[in-house]
């Protein structure tokens, strides 16, 4: 085996999660060295696409995998934990509300949550603590009628038709039917009846505020899809950024005046988010720059948030804000 494939080898060891078998074969690795470049089991041109240097922790925490988290809908996430906890016959304090995000709790990775009867009776519901983030950052007010234009199995629908409350709705679209028929079911469990379905692209309707949560090249999901760290490409990350500029261009004009459009992705790539983001105001002199809520230690300073994998421990993400003027 080459030097380079061994030390390959080595970190990946290194990053796994903990079992016996692995525990027995860091036993007859070599010693990992600290100074190794973890940036070496990411594609080549990553770097260069991050909006910032990274340190061995960041590239160490991209590596590695992440807990499941989840999301408590209709009690407190610290009951949520202690039932959750029973129902999956887990230690103590295996299930642990965060001390940071309203609503995160964390689980260990590959827990069973969708066997849980509080599950399946809506108590909460399985999203990321970075994807929880995105919305906690814009803060909506809890009224209006938004849109989430690419709504996908509805997480985010969700969680935005909570903040809104009773004097908000949801409009949610998305062009693959499965998805939707996903999210009617999800809302059911969840049992909220300020969500409609729409299968057809919403036109000529103003609303308060839209959600395009755009198609991306996916990096900041690489923790719990690792295999995508190996097919996406370069190229695959300019495609997107011109889908994301596309649809953009399609939503901006259901915007009411006064209204808020947030642009999101699950990249990490500056190509599909602040590229993004500098393009389309500097093409629709309409909208101006709206910053995100100053929350957990983060700040908008004009160019929207990156939210990488170390600050929660979860996935990566980029959210900006715009008000039509």
């Amino acid at each position: 085996m080459r030097d380079d494939d061994e030390k390959r080898v080595e970190a990946i060891l290194q990053l796994a999660s903990q079992s016996a078998d692995i525990a027995a074969m860091r036993e007859d690795s070599m010693d990992f060295q600290a100074d190794d470049p973890l940036e070496s089991l990411v594609p080549s041109w990553f770097a260069a696409h991050l909006t910032s240097e990274w340190t061995a922790e960041d590239y160490r925490t991209l590596l590695s995998r992440p807990p499941l988290w989840i999301r408590s809908q209709r009690s407190s996430p610290k009951s949520v934990a202690e039932q959750l906890t029973r129902e999956l016959g887990l230690e103590p304090q295996a299930v642990v509300a965060s001390q940071v995000m309203p609503h995160a709790i964390s689980c260990p990775t590959d827990s069973p949550v969708h066997t849980a009867p509080s599950y399946q009776s809506g108590q909460f519901e399985i999203q990321d603590i970075s994807s929880q983030s995105l919305l906690e950052l814009v803060y909506p007010t809890p009224k209006g009628h938004w849109l989430d234009a690419c709504a996908g199995a509805g997480g985010k629908t969700l969680q935005l038709a909570a903040l809104l409350g009773s004097q908000g709705s949801v409009t949610a679209y998305d062009p693959r039917s499965s998805a939707l028929a996903e999210l009617a079911k999800r809302a059911r469990r969840a049992q909220l009846s300020n969500i409609e379905i729409e299968t057809r692209k919403p036109e000529q309707v103003l609303f308060d505020g839209i959600l395009v949560d755009a198609p991306c090249s996916g990096s900041g999901t690489w923790r719990r899809h690792p295999y995508l760290m190996r097919q996406t490409t370069e190229a695959s990350v300019f495609e997107a950024a011109q889908l994301q500029a596309e649809l953009l261009d399609t939503y901006a004009p259901l915007v009411a005046i006064g209204g808020t459009l947030v642009y999101s992705t699950c990249s990490l790539s500056r190509h599909e988010n602040e590229g993004i983001v500098s393009d389309f105001l500097d093409s629709h002199s309409e909208f101006a720059w709206q910053p995100l809520a100053s929350r957990f230690g983060l700040s908008d300073s004009g160019n929207g948030i990156t939210v990488t994998p170390r600050i929660f421990d979860g996935d990566g993400l980029f959210v900006a804000s715009f008000k039509r003027q």
